[in-house]
């Protein structure tokens, strides 16, 4: 077996310097649930104020899906900080928490801000943010191809995402450029 296609083992240890990204999802396109794809939107957005070059390249990826960039509208929330992936990124590893646009199809900008604030209020960890069989995902495909778009142009270059030079992460990130493949 190709050494590149064996599996990690369970106990490997993985450090910052072969990490790549990291990604999260931070709820995708579901706060329309039960309206198919009304709910579908025509932007993106992350988590937090990124300072990286990974996000040049999502918003590349995006634009050939005539999808725009929308900076977070909560940053004051800190939900980057408070991200899955968060850890990582102190090791500076590039990280991003994607999530889906207020901008939506069918609705616009009030439609979209009014849905996501409901969700907000009534859901967001609480007993009822469940998914359940009732929810209609079919926005969540765009949000995955651009995803996987993204990963995928990662993946076929030579590129090692950076934080940018003015990020608190980039110091971390530079200790390890020496020991990448």
């Amino acid at each position: 077996m190709n050494q590149a296609l064996r599996p990690m083992p369970l106990n490997a240890t993985l450090t910052a310097n072969y990490e790549i990204k990291a990604e999260s999802i931070i709820s995708s396109n579901v706060v329309g649930r039960l309206e198919s794809k009304k709910s579908e939107a025509k932007d993106f957005t992350i988590s937090g104020i990124a300072k990286l070059g990974l996000l040049d390249l999502l918003v590349e990826q995006g634009a050939k899906l005539n999808r725009a960039y929308t900076p977070d509208p909560r940053t004051e929330a800190g939900s980057f900080y408070r991200s899955d992936h968060f850890p990582m990124a102190k090791l500076g590893v590039p990280a991003i928490s994607f999530g889906p646009g207020r901008d939506l199809r069918i609705g616009g900008k009030d439609r979209g801000e009014a849905l996501s604030d409901a969700y907000t209020k009534d859901r967001y960890h609480q007993p009822a943010d469940e998914c359940g069989a009732d929810w209609d995902m079919s926005a969540v495909k765009p949000d995955l191809i651009l995803l996987y778009n993204t990963g995928r142009a990662l993946a076929e270059s030579r590129i090692w995402p950076d934080w940018s030079p003015d990020s608190e992460f980039h110091a971390a990130r530079e200790k390890s450029a020496s020991e990448r493949p």
